[in-house]
């Protein structure tokens, strides 16, 4: 259902101990085309320094994004920050791995370099721990058809080597099974003894931290409506908006 922001407001104002989960791309911050255009607005950093500046919140970026853009974006707040969908988690500003680093197997990389030559505007980018095939600047008919190439080709070789692969919003990301957005919720929820508890996110991979959130959290999914998440935005340009309510008088 869609949000009713009085409701979610008056249960914030009214709670001692708050959980915050926040996806970045798509959620905070609109998609680019150029993923590095993406630095946080003034808006959003205005936001996220009243947020904090209640002890009463806990505030987490939960992203896909790596550990050096993270910390060069929000480094400087005391903030939770998850990188590669928790592969790596920055807490009291010390980050901690919770996967090794990986050396990809070659016969993957060649696989999606080769689709790459033959699929103008796509980019594969490496992280520590994941694989990521960008397609937001290809043309649409082309892309679709890539994905499912990719997919194909893909799919046994991954399973044999432990890994998952998933269709986000317009990338194909590979990494190793166990290591998402869900079990960076888990560990956030152990923190404390949270009385009001909230998670936005828009992608794929944000189902994972929905499904681990208890029931009676406020899991909202931007753009569409979810089995996993309790109420919806419409989209990214609602979210900003919503946060800003918490800190009305």
């Amino acid at each position: 259902t869609d949000v009713n922001k009085q409701i979610i407001v008056s249960e914030y104002k009214r709670s001692h101990k708050r959980l915050i989960i926040l996806d970045y791309d798509g959620t905070l911050s609109p998609f680019y085309n150029n993923p590095e255009e993406a630095a946080p607005s003034l808006q959003l950093t205005q936001i996220i320094k009243s947020l904090l500046a209640d002890k009463r919140n806990c505030i987490a970026i939960s992203s896909g994004r790596d550990q050096d853009t993270l910390s060069g974006w929000f480094g400087e707040y005391p903030i939770i920050l998850a990188a590669e969908h928790g592969a790596f988690v920055r807490d009291n500003g010390v980050w901690r791995k919770n996967l090794e680093d990986r050396s990809w197997s070659r016969e993957i990389v060649d696989i999606i370099l080769k689709v790459t030559d033959k699929t103008p505007g796509s980019f594969l980018e490496e992280k520590k721990t994941a694989l990521v095939w960008h397609f937001r600047n290809v043309d649409p008919w082309v892309a679709a058809l890539r994905e499912q190439q990719l997919f194909n080709m893909l799919g046994d070789k991954c399973a044999r080597e432990g890994l998952h692969i998933m269709k986000g919003n317009k990338i194909i990301e590979i990494k190793p099974v166990g290591c998402d957005k869900g079990y960076v919720a888990k560990q956030l929820l152990l923190k404390e003894d949270f009385d009001f508890m909230l998670a936005i996110g828009d992608d794929t991979t944000d189902e994972d931290m929905f499904r681990e959130m208890p029931k009676d959290s406020y899991t909202i999914k931007v753009g569409e409506m979810s089995d996993a998440a309790r109420f919806y935005l419409k989209n990214q340009h609602e979210v900003l908006p919503l946060l800003n309510l918490f800190l009305s008088d």
